[in-house]
């Protein structure tokens, strides 16, 4: 597989540790990573209650947009 920044390969030890990964070591370092923490808060409050409780957190990770050099990524 290529990367989608720079078009170079990826190396096979690099897909086998994050088959979902799309940026070759290079590029992960330059851009940061292929994904992205994003949390919020949860209200744990039951329906209806005017009391507000954030008792927990949800995180999901999002894939960062990435631009191909070629389309003037630095």
């Amino acid at each position: 597989m290529d990367c989608i920044r720079c078009e170079n390969p990826i190396p096979a030890a690099r897909m086998e540790a994050l088959p979902e990964t799309e940026l070759c070591i290079g590029c992960s370092a330059a851009v940061g990573s292929d994904f992205v923490l994003s949390t919020r808060l949860v209200r744990t409050n039951k329906e209806g209650s005017m009391k507000v409780n954030y008792g927990g957190v949800e995180v999901k990770l999002v894939r960062r947009k990435i631009v191909p050099l070629r389309f003037g990524g630095k």
